[in-house]
C-alpha cells in the first residue's frame, strides 16, 4: 500500500474496523456484515464515479466552478489537432499565462507558469503536445499563497499552506550546493511524505534569468531564491500545517460551495489567495484544482505547523454513515456473550420474582 493507504489502514485498526488488505487494488476493504467499502490507491468510497471523473479534467472543473459563480482563473483548453491546425485562440486571455495538461496528470507534472509571450507559449505547447492530447491554458496569478483545503461532507477537516521550491542563502554556499543540502534533508522524510528533490528545470532557468543569477551564484544570508512557481511537494515544495480556524469563515463557505458544485463529498481544493484568513471577496483568490482522492499525508505528516489526523476523521464518518451495521456487526458480536449472560440473569430474576414474591 502507498503512504495514503497506510494512514487510512492504521486509523481503521485503531477504531477496530478490522480492515482486510487486498494487494491487487493497492489498498484494503472494510466490511460491516453485507456492506463492503473499498479504499484503493488513495480513492475512498465517498464520491460517486461520475462526479469523481470530472476532477480528472482540469478544464471541466474550472468551468463548472465558474458556472457556480466561484472565483477561478480565466481558462481555455486546446487539443493537439487544433494547435497543429493553427486554431489556437488566446484572445480572451491576458499574459502571463500558465499551461497544464488538461487530464491524465497530477502533482504539478508538466505545469509551466508565468509564460510572458506567444513565442514562449508556442514553444512550451509544441513540446507538451508530444505527450498530451489536450492542454489547458490559464491566466497566471502571481504573488499569491497556495493552500490545500480538505472537505468532508461540507465540513473542512484539513488545512495546509504549500510553499514553492526555494533555497535560503547562507552567504557561503552556491544555489547548486544549497539544493544538494536541502535534498539530503528531504530524503530523510521520504518514508512519510511525498517529497521530490529540488531540481533545476526550464522554469527554474526562467526564474534565474529574471533574478539575474545562475546555479553558481552565492545568495546572501537569508536571501530567498525561488526555484519553481508551482508548490507541489513532489517538485521540491514544502508544507506548513495550519489550524482549521486559520481559514476565514467566508472562505470556508466558498470551499464548501465549491464541493457542492462538483457534487463531491470528499475533496481537496488547491486554493490560491493573498491570505486564507482574509475574505477572497475583498482581496484576490482563485480555485485552481479539485482532488477527489486527496493526499492526506500532507495533513498528517507535516514537518512544520500542527498536524491534523484526517484519516481518523474520515473513518469515523464511515462509521457514522453506517451506524446500525457497525453496531450489529462490530460491537454487538464483541459483547454477545456478556449480553446473553445479562439476559439469562434477568430471566432467572424475573422467574424467581414470580415464584417467591407473587406466589
Amino acid at each position: 500500500m502507498n503512504k495514503v493507504m497506510e494512514l487510512y489502514f492504521a486509523s481503521c485498526q485503531e477504531l477496530n474496523l478490522h480492515p482486510f488488505v487486498i494487494e491487487e487494488i493497492n489498498g484494503f476493504k472494510v466490511s460491516f456484515g453485507k456492506k463492503t467499502f473499498f479504499f484503493s490507491s488513495g480513492n475512498t468510497p465517498f464520491n460517486d464515479a461520475a462526479s469523481a471523473s470530472i476532477t480528472y479534467d482540469k478544464f471541466f472543473t474550472n468551468k463548472l466552478l465558474e458556472k457556480s459563480e466561484l472565483p477561478v482563473p480565466r481558462a481555455i483548453a486546446c487539443t493537439r489537432d487544433y494547435f497543429e491546425q493553427g486554431k489556437l485562440d488566446i484572445s480572451q486571455l491576458n499574459f502571463p499565462l500558465v499551461t497544464k495538461p488538461t487530464y491524465d496528470s497530477s502533482c504539478g507534472e508538466d505545469v509551466f507558469c508565468n509564460i510572458k509571450d506567444e513565442v514562449q507559449l508556442h514553444s512550451i505547447l509544441k513540446k507538451n503536445y508530444e505527450y498530451y492530447f489536450c492542454i489547458s491554458i490559464e491566466e497566471y496569478q502571481a504573488d499569491l499563497r497556495s493552500y490545500r483545503v480538505l472537505i468532508l461532507y461540507g465540513k473542512i477537516i484539513g488545512l495546509v499552506e504549500r510553499i514553492p521550491a526555494h533555497v535560503i542563502g547562507d552567504g557561503i554556499h552556491t544555489i547548486s550546493e544549497l539544493i544538494k543540502i536541502q535534498n539530503s534533508e528531504r530524503e530523510r522524510l521520504l518514508n512519510v511524505l511525498p517529497l521530490g528533490n529540488l531540481v533545476i528545470m526550464d522554469e527554474t532557468m526562467e526564474i534565474f534569468k529574471e533574478l539575474g543569477v545562475t546555479a553558481e551564484t552565492i545568495p546572501q544570508k537569508n536571501e530567498k531564491i525561488p526555484l519553481r512557481y508551482i508548490c507541489n511537494s513532489t517538485f521540491g515544495g514544502s508544507i506548513i500545517g495550519l489550524p482549521l480556524n486559520k481559514i476565514h469563515p467566508k472562505n470556508a463557505k466558498l470551499a464548501e460551495k465549491a464541493a457542492k458544485a462538483l457534487n463531491l463529498n470528499f475533496v481537496g481544493f488547491d486554493l490560491i489567495c493573498e491570505d486564507i484568513n482574509i475574505p477572497i471577496e475583498s482581496s484576490r483568490g482563485y480555485f485552481i484544482e479539485a482532488n477527489q482522492n486527496p493526499d492526506i499525508t500532507i495533513h498528517e505528516n507535516v514537518k512544520n505547523g500542527p498536524a491534523t489526523r484526517v484519516s481518523k476523521t474520515v473513518m469515523k464518518k464511515l462509521i457514522q454513515q453506517n451506524l446500525l451495521a457497525y453496531f450489529f456487526h462490530k460491537i454487538f458480536p464483541k459483547y454477545i456473550t456478556l449480553c446473553i449472560k445479562i439476559i439469562a440473569i434477568l430471566v432467572v430474576a424475573l422467574w424467581s420474582y414470580k415464584v417467591y414474591v407473587l406466589k
